[in-house]
């Protein structure tokens, strides 16, 4: 079975990635209000593009800003990423280890480079199969990955994927809105099942095998 896995807030806590960032950035002179300003013109709600977000175009929003310090916006940032197994969700590892013998894919919205680097800086690479990075429709890239009479699971955060059903598709939708996830709500989802945590998605994929 091929188990499809949204990265940002499903496996990776961007709300403590971008708590980090604003304090290494709070320690150069920048204030966390600057910080949050800043990072207001990137929107990827519902894995729709309101500007693609990569370190070197937030770097060109404080430049605007006419924020500068040293190092550079963008290697501050791309520091905070390098140093990434502290924003992995602490159940992560163990899921993928227990999930082994199925055909883990990370498929993720976003700059392919940046995301890549985020996942390798977050040492998830050597655990997954496959990595995809879109900046299209998932399930499109879904249906592109499997073979006739293949199963899947797809699990993310983002309600938005599951608004529609999906009967006709071999692919169980996992809603997944952590408890630390106040950005999220379930309201009019219409996936197959609803978790908290990969605990209880790991409870889920075991009914489905």
């Amino acid at each position: 079975m091929k188990i499809f896995l949204d990265f940002d807030r499903t496996l990776y806590d961007l709300d403590a990635f971008h708590e980090t960032a604003r304090d290494v950035f709070e320690s150069c002179g920048v204030s966390r209000e600057k910080y949050n300003e800043s990072k207001s013109s990137f929107s990827h709600g519902s894995g729709k593009a309101g500007g693609l977000y990569t370190p070197e175009e937030h770097e060109a929003v404080f430049e605007k800003m006419l924020v500068k310090i040293a190092p550079s916006p963008a290697t501050c940032i791309r520091g905070v990423a390098r140093d990434g197994k502290r924003f992995v969700f602490d159940e992560v590892f163990d899921f993928l280890q227990k999930i082994e013998r199925h055909q883990k894919i990370i498929l993720t919205f976003g700059d392919a480079e940046y995301q890549r680097f985020k996942i390798s800086g977050a040492g998830l690479d050597s655990f997954i199969d496959d990595i995809i990075v879109t900046t299209g429709e998932k399930w499109e890239e879904m249906e592109k990955a499997m073979q006739m009479g293949e199963v899947a699971v797809f699990i993310d955060d983002h309600r938005d994927y599951f608004l529609r059903p999906r009967e006709n598709q071999p692919i169980y939708g996992i809603h997944l809105v952590r408890k630390s996830n106040t950005k999220n709500f379930c309201d009019g989802c219409r996936a197959h099942y609803h978790a908290s945590d990969l605990l209880e998605v790991l409870e889920i994929v075991k009914n489905i095998e």
